[in-house]
């Protein structure tokens, strides 16, 4: 149990602030709806002259509707006292049900756990939380209690640490299992929509983004002055990488440096050197486990949508080779289908094959600074729209992201919304122990089993921040991993091929 002098406090500090106290009792409803209606959408809540809220569905196993009381006393109350208040106050607003919240409460009020409405013999339940059932509430729905109440930050999250202390090393394999539960669940229930991020295209041989980054400034450098100069190809790239360090470590103002100074050689330039090497008969494992999640299975339809931010066309090519029918969208004129795969290129597309480009989709391409300003102020801009509808509609599954794209960070924050349990959904490595002692050699000679106590650490509050965002972690210790998880959406039993 948390310590009382740390807690109990800041519970009478919130008693105190008349703005916070009806938004902290509306967390712990939400809160008590995510511990047991963790699929469902966020839970309606009314307040009344009666009581502080009337709940649309169960909560805490409650028959609805459900009349909630908070109540703040420090002290244990005889509820039984007002009974026949609350059994009145229930028939006036057709309640089936009383939860009773007391966070200040150290010992739970005498109660029965049921009444009865005066004229009829048909129970009345009655549910009471008292101070320590509200504190584990609170540590279980974290996210979801500091998006009402921030100030209770700090201590949810030590809260949280100090029992990770007890926890296995490979506590995050456990919760990654059921995370994968609830994709299955999302994926049969034809509500998963895929986000794709550049990791995708790189299991598949493309560059990645600093190699494009390097590509382009070396051609620049080599248009501007092979006519003129003797330079080896050693030459070339370290006068590209002179100028590269004098544009700063940020790609996107390195790619606005260069668009403007290629100009109309920008996209050919650009599509040589993203496909430049490109093998289109090499097998991509992640690829090819994206498209089996794309084919349509008996009586269900796959996945929603993907919604990629790549420009090359990877997936056309897999889609096309395993005769999924499907359409591209890369602009506000090209409107979804309700009868195929729909594959939205949000930063565009740039075709491998120029006849196959379609003309819009240039002008959305996505690769330099100013367009990232653009998507970042312009709120209503389609490809935000789109985003926004499947954020919010269906559970997403992010692959292949790093996760710190402002854009997407941006609209993950608005689409989380108050009071709802995290639902989509982020694969990422973790730091192992071997890679945080190769970048500790020389800086001191830290002790294995401290290094993973700080590992788990980091990890727990990765987690945190993106529950924040409204977005769970599965964590992989290997990129070789990500096919057969994604595969183990599609067919459960794939699980027995990945390490546990």
């Amino acid at each position: 149990m948390a310590d009382e002098q740390e807690w109990h406090p800041v519970f009478e500090e919130i008693a105190a602030q008349p703005y916070y106290k009806p938004k902290f009792a509306l967390a712990l409803l939400q809160a008590l709806d995510a511990d047991f209606e963790p699929q469902k959408q966020s839970l309606r809540i009314d307040p009344t002259d009666d009581c502080d809220a009337i709940a649309d569905r169960t909560v805490a196993n409650l028959p609805p509707p459900v009349m909630v009381l908070v109540r703040w006393e420090l002290a244990p109350i005889d509820i039984g006292s007002e009974l026949d208040q609350i059994v009145e106050a229930c028939g006036r607003n057709n309640c089936a049900s009383v939860l009773i919240l007391m966070p200040l409460a150290l010992d739970k009020s005498t109660s029965p756990t049921s009444g009865r409405k005066e004229g009829n013999e048909r129970a009345l339940p009655v549910t009471v939380y008292g101070y320590a059932d509200i504190l584990e509430l609170v540590k279980r729905n974290v996210s979801i209690v500091t998006r009402y109440v921030p100030h209770l930050t700090p201590l949810a999250v030590r809260e949280r640490l100090k029992d990770l202390a007890k926890t296995s090393q490979d506590y995050w394999k456990h919760k990654r299992q059921a995370h994968l539960a609830q994709l299955r669940g999302a994926y049969s229930e034809d509500c998963l929509t895929l986000f794709l991020g550049a990791g995708v295209s790189i299991d598949a041989g493309l560059p990645q983004w600093r190699q494009l980054i390097d590509y382009l400034m070396i051609h620049f450098v080599e248009s501007l002055y092979t006519d003129k100069l003797s330079l080896s190809s050693s030459d070339l790239t370290a006068i590209a990488a002179v100028l590269s360090a004098f544009r700063g470590d940020n790609p996107l103002i390195s790619a606005r440096y260069i668009r403007n100074a290629l100009r109309d050689d920008f996209i050919p330039t650009l599509r040589l050197g993203l496909y430049d090497g490109f093998d289109a008969s090499r097998v991509s494992p992640v690829i090819n486990s994206i498209v089996g999640l794309c084919k349509h299975r008996r009586g269900h339809l796959g996945l929603q949508a993907i919604i990629t931010y790549n420009f090359d066309d990877l997936i056309e090519r897999a889609l096309d080779a395993s005769r999924v029918d499907y359409r591209t969208i890369c602009s506000e004129s090209e409107q979804r289908s309700d009868e195929v795969l729909n594959l939205f290129h949000v930063h565009g597309l740039l075709r491998s094959d120029t006849g196959k480009q379609p003309p819009s989709s240039l002008l959305e391409l996505t690769f330099s600074e100013e367009r990232y300003h653009h998507l970042y102020t312009q709120a209503y801009s389609w490809s935000n729209l789109q985003q926004l509808f499947y954020l919010k509609n269906s559970t997403c599954l992010l692959v292949g992201f790093s996760m710190t794209d402002p854009n997407l960070r941006r609209l993950l924050d608005v689409s989380a919304g108050r009071g709802m349990a995290p639902r989509h959904f982020a694969i990422l490595k973790r730091t192992v122990l071997a890679d945080a002692v190769k970048s500790l050699e020389n800086r001191g000679n830290i002790a294995g089993e401290d290094l993973l106590t700080v590992l788990k650490a980091h990890h727990e509050i990765q987690e945190l921040a993106f529950e924040e965002l409204g977005v769970n972690v599965i964590w992989i210790e290997d990129y070789s991993e990500l096919p057969t998880l994604l595969q183990m959406i599609r067919v459960p039993h794939a699980q027995a091929e990945l390490p546990y």
